[in-house]
């Protein structure tokens, strides 16, 4: 079983070496210094920046936008910002003291001790409170950027300073169900860690992207640490992750005189900020340990500069409310930003990056007070058409309340006159009206806001009529059915976004059914209907199923596709779009030919995997995930009492064992499993097993032939690592065989061979000048049965277990 990889926070004193404490998922985060280890998770020696300095600190009074902000009397007020890091000294009078409702820090969680005191803990914290203070310290002496919003803080970070990506996971969705849980909404996300990345894009092996899409598509701003690796990347261009995202911001450190901070990773899409010798709060524990809550120390790093970012967004997003916009995005935000950021010329990488300005952003959102909205917002769409039917219907009308709508069919609906149906919308996006005609007439429809404008009409279909139209969240619309005749089904949809180049695909609470197609033109179903959406604007597609048993289909292309799964989320790539689906029960991934690599790993709970020829699959209580058409298909287990069944697809195929994996391989095809706690291989035909050593993983090493009277010989040499093989002929109709074959942990004897028989009458243990014997392994065994061996598979599990009761020959 692997365990999660952690991560590491630093000693507020200065710089601590870093161990990498496990190499699966291969992560390693990095808070403040350079990280002490790769992603493969070898040693590395490192200087990190101090954390603490003597002089030169610079307070957020120093800040170029302060003098402008007090002018403004832009605080950051009505919202609330999200920390996640160690937790905060909720007690320092930054913050006024205390938690809760009413209070400046209002709340929040603590995912490592699991409670909901997210306190900034020593010995190895301080860093989650340094950085509260710079969004939004209350004292005069020291100010946070936006010190009107209230900050919750999320703690993923134990006690010593480690954490684990699924406390990241999990404090994301947090923030995603909790945005409107407060007395002002979640607006801000501020994440000042990073695993060790250097790249303008998210690597294949993270795993929080579905949960930054979500907080995207919610409308938050997310600023993320770029990451303070430059020199360990030999100065090339890049930010660590998740601040390579597509769906977060990144930032950048830059000096006093203006530069960018010699450790600050950086790219093209940073926004640089304030990151060396930044004075901020910190514990007790982490001054002068007075019991009093009241220090302040320098830290140095782009986790001081992701906040000043995080703050000016709420300013930004202030400011627009003053202009009278109330729906602000993340992108509408950043473009604000960048384009009235100042612009330096860093001469190491020879590109020029922008600093963040304030100011310059304030007033060109205020500057459009009383007129013209701002120029990040989208081009307004055409002028809406008068209302061409009365506001208030006469009292004749057939007039009703549809309600809130995400996904809903009203059946056999008979509308004997115009009808007017209201409905208030689930999800900022498109709203589909389908007319769907059994034996009445589909008449027309037109969608109306409730201010009377129109907004679309229905066109005809194949038996009735369809309408889409672009809504936002909680508003109010009506729906105006003409000359619709009776016994007809009219579905309502409001699950689909498309934004930005990535299309979003909201659940219900209750079942749902999605599907996603690849092709020139992609193809996507919600709860049965359907849209076609080209590649260009569906580079991303997110599929969120929520609540109920929820069911995903994927098709790949007849090219390249790769597949991951596992319980509760998929992806599917292709070479032109990633589609992402979590919460999902059930899925199906089509890889559609070509040569298409998918991989399983399976929960910590029971489940069982099986892999044939066409199609493999990962089976648990509550999930059922479904790959075909792949030409490679491997799968892990991480924990439980997991079981993996291989099912020859002929008589050719041969089974590999390396290390702790077993593969079936054939013509173009082959299969994996690695962890499983018993593994059983299936042929239509005795299999040829080929064992080989871990450090000789070539299939052709170490051969072992089972022939049909299931006689064991060599027929290669003895490699370096010692494997016992343990074959018995199983009590089956003649022409059968059933062999085991297991592998010793024991590598003391390098390059000689020891094997055991067990026959029909007994066990039989052959010594070949082996100095010592171990007890074979007891937690993972591999079989190898013929297709029908029924009631004879008990009685060889029996034998195998009675040799792992023998006690070693010595």
């Amino acid at each position: 079983m692997s365990s999660p990889a952690r991560f590491n926070l630093h000693s507020p004193r200065g710089p601590r070496r870093l161990s990498i404490e496990a190499v699966e998922p291969r992560l390693l985060f990095a808070v403040d210094l350079e990280p002490a280890c790769d992603v493969a998770g070898e040693p590395l020696s490192f200087a990190g920046e101090p954390l603490l300095e003597a002089a030169g600190a610079s307070s957020l009074g120093n800040f170029s936008a302060s003098a402008a902000l007090d002018a403004r009397g832009l605080t950051g007020a009505g919202q609330t910002v999200v920390v996640i890091d160690s937790g905060i000294a909720w007690d320092h009078v930054a913050f006024g003291g205390g938690i809760g409702p009413g209070k400046h820090i209002v709340g929040g969680w603590d995912f490592a001790e699991n409670d909901a005191d997210p306190y900034d803990d020593g010995p190895m914290g301080t860093h989650g409170t340094h950085v509260a203070g710079i969004l939004g310290s209350l004292d005069p002496r020291y100010p946070g950027l936006a010190p009107g919003a209230h900050i919750a803080a999320l703690r993923v970070f134990d006690d010593q300073g480690q954490g684990d990506f699924p406390r990241i996971e999990a404090a994301l969705r947090w923030v995603h169900d909790n945005r409107l849980s407060f007395a002002n909404p979640i607006t801000t996300v501020n994440l000042s860690l990073g695993a060790r990345w250097n790249a303008d894009g998210a690597p294949q092996w993270a795993i929080i992207e579905d949960e930054l899409a979500q907080l995207e598509a919610d409308g938050i701003f997310i600023a993320v640490a770029a990451g303070n690796s430059f020199a360990k990347f030999e100065q090339q261009v890049g930010v660590a992750y998740p601040a390579a995202s597509s769906h977060v911001v990144p930032v950048a450190s830059v000096d006093a005189d203006g530069s960018l901070s010699n450790f600050s990773q950086r790219s093209d899409r940073v926004l640089a900020a304030p990151g060396r010798n930044v004075m901020s709060a910190v514990p007790d524990y982490a001054g002068n340990f007075n019991y009093r809550a009241d220090d302040f120390l320098v830290l140095s790093g782009t986790s001081m500069a992701a906040p000043h970012v995080a703050a000016a967004s709420m300013l930004v997003r202030e400011a627009f409310g003053r202009a009278g916009r109330s729906v602000v995005t993340q992108a509408d935000i950043y473009e604000v930003l960048r384009t009235n950021a100042d612009t330096i010329y860093d001469p190491i990488t020879g590109q020029s990056y922008r600093v963040l300005n304030v100011a310059r952003a304030l007033d060109a959102v205020l500057a459009d007070v009383g007129g013209a909205p701002p120029t990040s917002q989208p081009p307004a769409e055409p002028a809406p058409q008068p209302l061409p039917m009365p506001s208030v219907p006469p009292p004749e009308a057939d007039v009703a309340d549809w309600g809130r709508i995400d996904s809903t069919v009203f059946q056999g609906q008979s509308f004997v006159a115009d009808a007017q149906r209201n409905v208030l919308a689930a999800n900022s996006g498109i709203l589909t009206i389908e007319v769907i005609a059994s034996t009445g007439q589909p008449g027309s429809a037109a969608l109306y806001d409730a201010s009377g404008n129109l907004l679309a009409t229905a066109t005809p279909t194949a038996g009735g009529l369809r309408l889409d139209a672009e809504v936002a969240a909680g508003r109010a619309y009506r729906i105006h059915f003409a000359g619709v005749g009776s016994s007809v089904d009219v579905r309502l949809t409001n699950l689909v976004r498309i934004h930005d180049s990535g299309v979003y695909v909201f659940g219900t609470p209750n079942d749902d059914d999605f599907a996603f197609a690849a092709g020139t033109t992609h193809e996507i179903a919600a709860n049965g209907t359907r849209y076609e959406i080209a590649p260009s604007a569906a580079r991303r597609v997110y599929l969120f199923g929520g609540a109920g048993h929820d069911r995903v289909s994927l098709a790949g292309t007849s090219g390249y596709d790769a597949a991951a799964l596992r319980p509760g989320k998929v992806s599917l790539r292709t070479s032109n779009v990633l589609v992402l689906a979590r919460d999902i029960e059930s899925a199906t991934i089509d890889g559609r030919a070509g040569q298409d690599v998918a991989f399983f790993a399976d929960s910590r709970a029971n489940e069982s995997f099986t892999a044939w020829g066409d199609r493999a699959e990962l089976v648990g209580a509550d999930s059922r995930l479904l790959a075909l058409g792949f030409e490679s298909i491997r799968a892990r287990s991480f924990g439980g009492q997991d079981s993996a069944a291989l099912h020859a697809a002929s008589a050719t195929d041969r089974i590999a064992y390396v290390g702790a994996s077993t593969r079936l391989i054939g013509a173009n095809l082959l299969r994996e499993v690695t962890g499983f706690q018993s593994v059983a291989t299936f042929g239509a035909a005795p299999l040829v097993p080929l064992v080989t050593s871990e450090r000789d993983a070539g299939v052709g090493a170490g051969i072992v032939e089972v022939s049909p009277s299931n006689s064991i010989r060599p027929s290669a040499p003895a490699h370096d690592d010692l494997f016992r093989r343990i074959g018995r002929q199983a009590a089956a109709p003649a022409g059968e065989a059933a062999a085991r074959v297991l592998e010793s942990a024991n590598r003391e004897a390098a390059g000689q061979a020891a094997f055991a028989r067990l026959a029909n009458d007994g066990i039989d243990f052959a010594d070949r000048g082996v100095a010592r014997w171990t007890r074979l392994a007891v937690s993972v065994h591999r079989e190898v049965l013929p297709p029908d061996a029924g009631a004879n598979a008990p009685a060889v599990t029996a034998a195998v277990d009675a040799v792992h009761a023998e006690s070693p020959p010595q």
